[in-house]
């Protein structure tokens, strides 16, 4: 497998961090910031939630999930799927001979 230059190493971590960053502050707003006091299950306290409540809850899982299926999607493409598919190099080593 080729090694990435130093600028884009950083590039690709630092793209990493940031989306793991926001699928956590995501998560934090909705299961923490706009939970309800009342325990239970959340379709208990929708009741008493007041619409601006719920449309920014909403709004927040709605990143979460885009932040989430975005960070899949990315490591998909630069991990996962050069890892398993043979390299350039080899593929032509074995087509010579």
């Amino acid at each position: 497998m080729r090694t990435l230059p130093r600028w884009a190493y950083w590039l690709h971590c630092s793209i990493i961090c940031v989306l793991v960053m926001q699928c956590i502050y995501g998560s934090y707003m909705v299961w923490v910031v706009f939970d309800q006091a009342t325990p239970g299950f959340i379709g208990d306290s929708l009741q008493a939630m007041n619409q601006n409540q719920m449309v920014n809850r909403r709004l927040y899982a709605q990143e979460t999930w885009i932040a989430l299926s975005t960070l899949c999607i990315y490591l998909g493409v630069t991990e996962i799927l050069p890892r398993r598919l043979p390299s350039s190099t080899q593929s032509m080593a074995e087509s010579d001979d």
